[in-house]
Formats: structure tokens, sequence, C-alpha cells
């Protein structure tokens, strides 16, 4: 969940280990919505609620 004056969060240069991953949170209608844009290495990202 984002707060209400925030649709949309980038987040760049993660370390998850030796690995690394950009990736965006954005709001869609009542949901919000991941994506990654960048990743290195062999890093998975899973998304629960």
């Amino acid at each position: 969940m984002l707060p209400g004056f925030l649709d949309e969060i980038i987040l760049r240069n993660i370390a998850v280990g030796d690995n690394r991953l950009d990736f965006v949170v954005r709001r869609a209608g009542d949901e919000v919505a991941t994506h990654v844009l960048r990743r290195t290495g062999d890093v998975k990202v899973t998304v629960t609620n």
C-alpha cells in the first residue's frame, strides 16, 4: 500500500546478496502493482499481500 500522496516509487540498485535489482511500485486504481525494471544475477522477486 502506498500513502495517498504517493502514486509511484522507484527503487534502484537494491542489493540482494551479490545481485542487484531496480523495481517500481505504482498505484493502479485501488491496488498497487510492482514491476522489475532491471536485475543482475539470479535474484528472484516474489510479491505477496
